[in-house]
């Protein structure tokens, strides 16, 4: 639509590559068609299981409270940077978060590139079990699909660096120099939502506009 809408001279130099968007859309149908087989999902199970029995309030038990929405924004982002940054340390979580960055391209097809063996891995007890003490599952759900859909928009070449922005919130910069095998941009922003939990974890690098870098994307 970008390439109709805009005059050649306007356009962005990156464009898709028809062989990495089929392998970005495959692996993203592959992940759905095993998050409907059932018996793999244990991890909402287990979060049933953990809120039913082992919750320590009820303080947030109604989904729809504000307080307990917005704490467990926040919560749930906190995780998931432990989560993501623990991915690109520990082998066994590699094995499963490498799919999403094995694309040497970057735009919103690779947001699709997700693992279909994340099953496999204990990524869940890392994002999520902990929420289950203070949470109802909707309200994880709910936070965690959120998310995802935060982080779809960020894989894009378009948008350019937003200082101001990324003060408070990740961007489509930053998580550019997240994806990128240079070598400063390695082990760089974890951030889902907010790049908060990067400043404060010493992993913050922002992409640094009109030098003339270019970003290698892949693995």
């Amino acid at each position: 639509m970008i390439f109709v809408v805009l005059h050649p001279r306007n356009r962005p130099k990156h464009v898709y590559s028809t062989n990495d968007t089929i392998s970005s859309f495959s692996a993203g149908i592959l992940f759905l068609l095993v998050g409907q087989i059932t018996f793999l999902q244990w991890g909402a199970k287990l979060y049933d299981f953990l809120y039913t029995n082992f919750r320590v309030t009820d303080a947030f038990h109604d989904p729809n409270g504000t307080l307990g929405w917005w704490l467990c924004l926040l919560m749930s982002d906190i995780l998931y940077y432990v989560m993501h940054r623990s991915s690109h340390y520990v082998s066994w979580l590699w094995t499963s978060h490498i799919v999403h960055h094995s694309s040497e391209e970057y735009n919103l097809s690779t947001a699709l590139r997700q693992p279909a063996n994340d099953f496999l891995t204990f990524t869940f007890l890392l994002s999520n079990a902990s929420m289950a003490f203070f949470f109802p599952p909707e309200l994880a759900i709910l936070h965690g699909q959120l998310g995802l859909l935060y982080q779809f928009w960020i894989h894009t070449q378009l948008v350019p660096p937003l200082p101001t922005v990324e003060l408070v919130f990740n961007t489509a910069s930053l998580h550019r120099i997240h994806h990128a095998r240079n070598l400063r941009a390695l082990g760089k922003n974890y951030g889902s939502i907010f790049s908060l939990w990067d400043r404060l974890g010493g992993t913050l690098e922002p992409e640094l506009s009109g030098d003339g870098e270019d970003l290698y994307y892949g693995t």
